[in-house]
């Protein structure tokens, strides 16, 4: 489609603004848009519903009508449940009406305004929140300027190559160093979720029709990549004196779950009084920077001993706070911490002064756990069950070389060959 006089001069008064153009703002009329929806949920006989307009279903009429949706929630849930249900119920929703107005055809249409208008609705509405939102950060750090202006047909691999060598050579900033100190480019990590949304996003068009190959595909970067800094794990004794530092249970307890237990901040903050069940924690649920909702994938769902240091703080914490419902950690309002934040105001101090440069958030701690099982285990299978990873990734990351375990390998080697250089001289 090409657009016409007003369409032009509306998507130059949008992008005056500072903003990117909507192609479903651009072509469809004022009183006939695409509207987001966020839905009511409401109770009826059979349990929660979602509630919201949808076109009419008969073609003879125009316009809106409400319809009440069965929401895919048990009718015990409480109401925090039930707004994460009809959240998740409502991305779906949107997707599917934003898609239904336009299908864009056209060779002038721009991979910025396809990445707002098409792909990345998508994303909302078929990845997890946290992973939504690395999309949306790594986008408006790192590619939104470079697509702007680019044409989604006119793109090719070179251009592609170009861009991901600048992002790999170009001079970073970073806080508290020098200039001659700043980093050189984006790190191997980085780079490579950079390359993951471009890949993503040029598929998504090549699968609708909308381009015949993915210039992505074929794009290898001849430059060297910087590598990602080697990530910390806390030893026992650290986090022993960490958790000694601490003032606050409730800040020893989230701590301890990282720390101990081995689960993502996101889970951590998200566990309720009702997860524990005699020595058993179960994971059910997280809540990254304090948005509540599904687990970061579907083997995270699952559950781990309480050992005894952990069930004290546990007990200690339902002594003091004088309730045993909802969510163990919880803001005045009631709703679910954000754990970042949480961290910052009453942890982050406390663990510097115990462990000084060495402090590097919860996750760390949640690393230290994987690393401890290794070591004293020799079975990956215990990282596995405890991370709640599959074998390869956790054998990936946590069977590292280790000094201890090289030289106690060495005593045991030696030890062997001296029996069997004793049975020799016998013989």
């Amino acid at each position: 489609m090409k657009f016409n006089a007003t369409q032009q001069h509306l998507a130059s008064v949008i992008i005056a603004s500072g903003e990117t153009p909507d192609i479903v703002s651009l072509t469809t009329k004022s009183h006939e848009r695409f509207r987001e929806q966020k839905g009511q949920y409401v109770w009826r006989s059979t349990g929660w519903h979602a509630r919201y307009y949808v076109d009419n279903p008969n073609p003879y009429i125009r316009g809106r009508v409400k319809i009440c949706i069965p929401l895919d929630v048990p009718s015990t849930a409480d109401e925090s449940q039930v707004r994460v249900a009809l959240k998740r119920h409502m991305k779906k929703v949107n997707a599917e009406q934003r898609g239904a107005w336009v299908t864009p055809t056209s060779d002038q249409l721009v991979v910025g305004v396809y990445w707002e208008a098409m792909y990345f609705p998508m994303i909302e509405a078929n990845r997890s929140w946290s992973t939504a939102r690395t999309y949306k950060k790594l986008w408006s750090l790192y590619c939104k300027d470079h697509f702007k202006n680019k044409l989604l047909t006119r793109y090719a691999t070179v251009d592609g190559n170009r861009f991901l060598t600048e992002l790999a050579q170009r001079r970073l900033r970073q806080r508290g160093k020098k200039s001659d100190e700043q980093a050189n480019g984006l790190n191997r990590s980085s780079l490579s979720l950079v390359r993951t949304i471009c890949t993503g996003l040029f598929s998504y068009a090549q699968n609708e029709g909308l381009i015949d190959r993915n210039p992505f595909s074929d794009v290898r970067i001849s430059v060297k990549v910087r590598k990602p800094q080697k990530k910390v794990m806390y030893s026992l004794a650290e986090v022993a004196a960490v958790l000694r530092e601490i003032p606050r249970t409730d800040a020893k307890l989230l701590f301890a779950f990282c720390s101990l237990l081995g689960l993502r901040p996101s889970e951590a903050a998200a566990i309720q009084w009702s997860d524990v069940k005699g020595n058993l924690l179960s994971i059910l649920r997280a809540a990254p920077a304090g948005h509540l909702g599904e687990t970061k994938t579907d083997n995270s769902v699952g559950s781990v001993l309480i050992i005894k240091p952990v069930a004290r703080l546990i007990e200690q914490w339902r002594k003091e706070c004088g309730y045993a419902q909802g969510f163990m950690f919880k803001r005045r309002n009631g709703h679910v911490i954000n754990a970042s934040d949480f961290t910052a105001m009453h942890i982050v101090e406390h663990a510097r002064k115990a462990i000084g440069s060495r402090w590097h958030g919860l996750y760390a701690g949640r690393r230290a756990v994987g690393k401890a099982l290794w070591n004293l285990t020799g079975d990956i299978r215990a990282t596995a069950q405890v991370l709640r990873n599959d074998q390869a990734t956790s054998l990936a990351h946590y069977s590292e070389p280790s000094v201890e375990s090289g030289r106690a390998g060495s005593v045991l080697l030696e030890q062997a060959f001296e029996i069997e250089e004793a049975k020799l001289l016998k013989a």
